[in-house]
């Protein structure tokens, strides 16, 4: 299989060094600006774990997460995790809410990557690839 390479802010994915992720988490966005900006310092890419952020998966809540890690990230790029209990997260694991959260996420553009869990299930992975592609969005397909 033929690798390809993914362009984010700041970094290339699947082609030269390997890269650093380094996870955000936080209650509120206090303690998400700080996490970021320690981050920063360190990463190629943030992964917000949104997971964190609101379990239950409140909208509202997660685009103000989202805002605040992308304004102290200045420039890294975004990686949003919603790390489900079905993956030993914190996330609720409702399959639809999760669904329609990640395409909310990819429509709005509130993060430069995406990562969407395997356990979901095929069909609903890839509604969920679809919508964020369409987005310009790129996956990452996660297995826990």
């Amino acid at each position: 299989m033929r690798k390809k390479a993914v362009g984010l802010p700041g970094v290339t994915l699947g082609e030269g060094m390997p890269k650093v992720c380094v996870p955000v988490m936080g209650a509120d966005a206090r303690a998400l600006r700080a996490a970021a900006d320690a981050a920063r310092a360190q990463a190629d890419l943030i992964e917000l774990r949104l997971d964190s952020v609101s379990p239950e998966m409140d909208a509202a809540c997660l685009r103000a997460a989202c805002r605040t890690v992308r304004e102290a990230a200045r420039g890294t790029a975004i990686l949003a995790t919603m790390r489900t209990a079905r993956d030993g997260g914190a996330g609720d694991a409702d399959a639809a809410r999760y669904e329609a959260l990640l395409v909310m996420l990819a429509r709005e553009r509130l993060c430069d990557a995406l990562d969407v869990e395997l356990s979901v299930g095929e069909a609903a992975f890839s509604r969920i690839a679809r919508a964020a592609h369409e987005a310009g969005v790129p996956v990452i397909g996660s297995c826990h």
